[in-house]
């Protein structure tokens, strides 16, 4: 058995999401159709348009400024220049790009509708601009996640996650932003080719048949939206609830302890690393694969996750289902 060479997300400053995979699908139904017959209040239609307007104000309309992402006393910055039709590009290697960037879109819109309830808040100014308030609640009433769209163009300006006990974990948005495509362009670009191959479900299915430990969704109410293969077989899979954003890369392999430099052991077959401030990270393996989760969530969800997933020879679904809810608490993506 050949040992895993360890693959950062996408290649490019550990970005959980390639920018611009969630506003790149269409939002339809599927999983992320059906809502908890026992949730309410219903969405606010206003919030639902004023979400949508911002996902498809993401693709066409041209900007530059800078971005910024804080997760706890972390905090990361960068030049950002979006063209619409080319893509977006950024002045650094470490960018706040991926779910924290862009607005919700896709299936992830739909997530964050099935598992959470919308609502216009009051309206504000930020950067010198009229800006709406959308607020995402939980089934207890607590904000999860503010959205603060620009009035004039629907841009997502800032984005705030929330924990279960009201703190800010996550925040992120344009401490600096111009409207507009005139100006010098930046050469630095999000890579396109390392995860070239999109997996269907019927590629993703064949891949299970063969033994991959591809799971559809996760407990703590995280589904997949996105699942990619690089040239070289690994598989990378996008979760997410809607607001928060989950990565798990799988790929052949067996993991050699003592090359692992800057992890640390967790039990008996995970590891853990905490040099990355603004992510959390735990990798495992088992029946021949290893499994790499990596989300700014709590260090807890990546640890759950990559314990759950470890393949010992049963279905992961069924262990998954069977762990759900003892593990759906612990996943709370901002508990």
């Amino acid at each position: 058995m050949r040992r895993a060479r360890l693959r950062a997300p996408y290649g490019r400053g550990c970005a959980l999401l390639a920018g611009g995979l969630a506003a790149a699908v269409a939002l339809t139904g599927g999983p992320f159709g059906e809502r908890p017959e026992s949730r309410a209040p219903a969405d606010d239609a206003g919030a639902v348009r004023l979400l949508r307007a911002a996902a498809d104000a993401a693709r066409r309309v041209p900007y530059r400024g800078r971005r910024y992402l804080t997760v706890g006393t972390a905090r990361a910055m960068s030049n950002v220049v979006h063209t619409p039709g080319t893509g977006t590009a950024y002045g650094s290697v470490l960018s706040p790009d991926g779910v924290a960037a862009d607005p919700p879109s896709g299936p992830v819109l739909a997530a964050l509708l099935r598992n959470y309830t919308v609502r216009c808040g009051t309206g504000t100014r930020l950067l010198g601009r009229a800006a709406h308030l959308v607020e995402a609640h939980r089934e207890s009433g607590r904000v999860a996640g503010r959205f603060w769209l620009d009035a004039a163009t629907g841009l997502l300006l800032r984005r705030d996650l929330f924990d279960v006990h009201g703190r800010r974990v996550v925040e992120s948005g344009f401490s600096r932003l111009t409207i507009g495509s005139q100006g010098p362009q930046l050469a630095a670009r999000l890579p396109t080719g390392v995860w070239p191959d999109r997996l269907g479900p019927a590629a993703r299915a064949a891949l299970r048949d063969r033994g991959w430990p591809l799971p559809e969704t996760l407990p703590g109410r995280f589904w997949l939206f996105d699942a990619r293969r690089a040239a070289d077989g690994a598989v990378h899979l996008g979760f997410s609830d809607g607001l928060a954003a989950l990565s798990v890369f799988v790929q052949p392999g067996r993991l050699a302890p003592g090359s692992l430099s800057g992890w640390h052991r967790f039990g008996q077959r995970l590891f853990v690393r905490d040099d990355d401030l603004l992510h959390h990270w735990a990798i495992t393996s088992g029946a021949g694969y290893v499994l790499t989760v990596v989300t700014e969530a709590p260090a807890s969800t990546a640890v759950s996750v990559a314990a759950g997933l470890r393949p010992r020879g049963d279905a992961v679904g069924t262990r998954l289902n069977r762990g759900a809810r003892r593990l759906g608490s612990w996943l709370d993506p901002l508990d």
